[in-house]
């Protein structure tokens, strides 16, 4: 038996081939948990989850409304959502005069909306769940410690879903 057997979890940003999505799913489905990936190519999804006997949703995390139906999707299927992990994240490297309005906006909605999209989602469900809830992990960057050059975007959006992350934590 392993050691999330009877455990449910949803892994967001699953979609890339070896990816950091795609390992901690198929862990967590040798490990015994029931587990949905997520992502915004379906292809990818659909094969992995048949591959760990799984669930799957599209779902782009930047866009609230489909955070929210992916969350939704997944207390629907499983009852209940014990683990929920955001994978996502684009390394926009790129000096600051290099960066247009376009690719900020995205990033930002990516790395710093999308994380609160995810986190408002899942709270939402798993305050449902009390009195035993679920946990909620978003990954972000070890160079958020770090200045490096050509980084500023990709660091400060990291730098603030932490923020974010601590917050929601203390709450």
């Amino acid at each position: 038996m392993g050691q999330l057997q009877g455990k449910t979890a949803v892994i967001l940003g699953a979609a890339s081939e070896g990816n950091m999505g795609q390992t901690i799913a198929r862990l967590f489905a040798r490990e015994g948990a029931k587990v949905m990936v997520a992502g915004r190519k379906e292809g990818p999804l659909a094969a992995l989850a048949a591959e760990i006997a799984g669930e799957y949703a599209l779902c782009d995390i930047s866009k609230k409304a489909e955070v929210n139906a992916m969350a939704d999707k997944a207390a629907a299927t499983f009852g209940r959502v014990d683990i929920a992990i955001n994978t996502t994240g684009w390394g926009l490297l790129a000096s600051m005069e290099e960066i247009t309005d376009e690719q900020l906006d995205q990033i930002v909605d990516l790395q710093f909306k999308g994380v609160h999209h995810f986190l408002q989602a899942f709270v939402r469900v798993m305050s449902a769940q009390a009195p035993t809830g679920g946990s909620l992990i978003s990954l972000s960057s070890a160079t958020t410690k770090a200045i490096i050059t050509n980084h500023a975007a990709y660091i400060g959006t990291k730098r603030g879903s932490e923020a974010l992350i601590e917050c929601v934590a203390n709450d």
